[in-house]
């Protein structure tokens, strides 16, 4: 895919022919979630875990016949929730909320088969601006709702610096400050992005970005996955397949407190089967049916 822009609203609904570059599109924001959580080289190795082999870097960069971009970018625009809370428990406030950040790849120069950090920003962006980054309509009550904080200056930039050898630039990657002194980052040795190595309480901001970006999800539904049934031992959330689901409804019907008995209980279900009934028609009921025996539950639809 190239230069390719997707502004995505409330409900984006991504469809198109065989080949025509769907999946690169959710590698794209795969890749991007991963590397809030993993090392570069790991992220690449984990990109297409669920459909078997695992891509090699090279194969990730751009083709056509003989040409082979030289580099990969990704931008992104960003609306995060200023109010986070890191690892150790220590709560923080982000400067801003609405937010660009970009990051570029390349293969090694140094190392072969190996993909390298060649490029980062996170660049605040002014509010005045917020309505283009939603990208959907919106009132100016929620813009003023989503779109806070103030900052002008970049938050994360990277520039070209020669080493002490004499041998070409290559890129130094600055965390600016954020109410303390910043860092300096040589990109190529560097094992992570500085979002996805730096969000702690010390940099806010950037602490924002990659919880917002971690929690982004992309789901490669398998029909196979989402009929099995599922252990009690299994996890109570979908999972990137489907996979779980008998125990996700079983969990969204269960009442969280005994105030919710009355307000959950069936209607899962029954809502389940209204919107199933739009595309099947005789489909009357939707519930999960539960084995002690083999500790296990089954999602079953009634026609």
């Amino acid at each position: 895919m190239a230069d390719l822009t997707v502004r995505f609203g409330p409900f984006t609904c991504i469809a198109g022919l065989n080949a025509a570059g769907k999946s690169n599109l959710f590698d794209a924001i795969r890749f991007l979630h991963l590397l809030t959580q993993k090392p570069i080289m790991e992220a690449v190795g984990a990109l297409r875990d669920l459909k078997g082999r695992a891509p090699a870097p090279d194969e990730l960069f751009k083709r056509f016949g003989e040409f082979v971009a030289k580099e990969m970018r990704f931008t992104v625009d960003l609306v995060v929730d200023r109010n986070v809370e890191d690892e150790f428990g220590v709560k923080a406030e982000a400067a801003i909320s609405t937010l660009r950040y970009e990051v570029a790849f390349r293969m090694s120069r140094r190392e072969s088969g190996i993909l390298e950090l060649a490029h980062e920003e996170l660049q605040p962006v002014p509010l005045g601006k917020a309505k283009l980054l939603l990208g959907f309509p919106t009132s100016p009550d929620f813009r003023a709702s989503v779109a806070t904080g103030r900052r002008t200056k970049s938050l994360i930039s990277t520039s070209e610096q020669s080493d002490e050898s004499g041998e070409e630039p290559s890129p130094v990657i600055t965390v600016h400050q954020e109410g303390h002194g910043g860092r300096k980052l040589p990109a190529p040795k560097s094992t992570r992005t500085a979002a996805g190595g730096l969000a702690s309480s010390d940099f806010p901001t950037i602490l924002a970005v990659n919880r917002e970006m971690a929690n982004w999800k992309s789901m490669l539904l398998e029909p196979t996955a989402m009929r099995s049934p599922s252990l009690y031992s299994d996890p109570r959330d979908l999972d990137a397949r489907g996979a779980n689901l008998p125990n996700t409804i079983y969990r969204l019907e269960k009442p969280s407190t005994p105030e919710n008995v009355e307000r959950t209980a069936g209607k899962i279900g029954a809502a389940l089967a209204n919107r199933l009934s739009r595309l099947v028609e005789d489909v009357v009921d939707v519930r999960v049916s539960e084995d002690e025996k083999f500790e296990t539950r089954t999602l079953q639809v009634k026609g």
